[in-house]
């Protein structure tokens, strides 16, 4: 069963990193966010991106009781896998590892599955992406709230840091108002000096100051307030599994994420295309983070290409 280890516990899973040379994860792991379970391999199989590892989690059974299935990428670190050896999954701050249990750290989950003859009945059991697919609520689709609202436009000011775009935008439109304002300022001035009017040309000037300081505050403030605007207009709601954002797509072109949704028992994949206004995620986000997704649909068909969905972190 995933559980917090004990100071004990703690220390033999940090020694076991530093003898597989681990600094990244190192770096992140701590007594107080890590969690870890047993693993037990099934087999290890060639794919087009290299050697996969097919394993199953300690009490991860479906209403059924059979064990889920999943898979992990095979590390030269984990030495020489076969059917029934023992691993140690590490659940740390949303991100997932598979480490090898070698002396000391196979006390945490045991030298030998609890099953002799271990094997898996793939006619039986469900795969599944990963273990962190079952954190995701299912059937969670609803309706946009006034406290979803109030979250919304918390996320945009804590995670959409959009600045540069923002006064590339407010630049663009501050400038398309001066051109229509100087333009109907010239016409109508050029229109009362010509009547010999002064007290008219000082009115025309002074109205065309007024509407260029407003079209100022007005850009500034649709600039700043318009991304969060559109979100708050989505109708729905849900939480969703990231499987990744793009963030290298090129200027103006959309910017695909992918997600997982349940489908009943099944985790489906999807990929959303959006713009870079429609991310507004915690820079740590990733592979198998949960978030919230905003949509005009309350159902999610294949691929969307127009921008359909916002992705939120709370």
């Amino acid at each position: 069963m995933r559980r917090k280890p004990t100071t004990e516990e703690y220390e033999i899973i940090v020694q076991e990193l530093r003898e597989f040379g681990s600094k990244e994860l190192l770096k992140k792991i701590n007594p107080d966010n890590v969690l870890f379970n047993g693993v037990t391999c099934s087999e290890v199989s060639d794919s087009p991106n290299g050697k996969m590892i097919t394993y199953v989690e300690d009490d991860l059974i479906d209403e059924n009781g059979n064990p889920y299935i999943f898979e992990y990428k095979y590390y030269d670190y984990m030495g020489i896998l076969t059917k029934g050896r023992r691993m140690i999954s590490l659940y740390v701050e949303g991100f997932y590892y598979l480490i090898p249990a070698n002396g000391t750290s196979y006390e945490l989950v045991g030298a030998v599955h609890k099953d002799v003859d271990f094997d898996v009945d793939k006619a039986k059991s469900v795969k599944l992406p990963t273990p962190m697919i079952l954190d995701l609520p299912r059937d969670t689709v609803r309706e946009v709230t006034k406290e979803d609202k109030d979250m919304i436009r918390k996320a945009y000011n804590k995670y959409g840091k959009y600045t540069g775009s923002k006064i590339i935008g407010g630049i663009a439109l501050g400038l398309l108002f001066f051109i229509f304002i100087a333009l109907g300022y010239i016409f109508t001035a050029a229109a009362v000096v010509d009547a010999d009017s002064p007290v008219l040309f000082i009115i025309v000037t002074v109205i065309a100051v007024l509407l260029l300081v407003a079209s100022i505050v007005f850009t500034v403030i649709f600039t700043r307030n318009s991304h969060i605007w559109l979100a708050t207009r989505k109708k729905y709601i849900r939480k969703v599994m990231l499987t990744g954002t793009y963030a290298y797509a090129a200027p103006g072109m959309p910017i695909p994420v992918g997600f997982y949704v349940w489908d009943g028992n099944n985790a489906v994949h999807h990929t959303y295309a959006v713009s870079f206004a429609q991310i507004v995620l915690d820079k740590k986000a990733g592979y198998g983070t949960i978030v919230y997704m905003l949509t005009n649909k309350k159902d999610i068909n294949g691929n969307d290409a127009f921008g359909n969905g916002v992705f939120i972190s709370e």
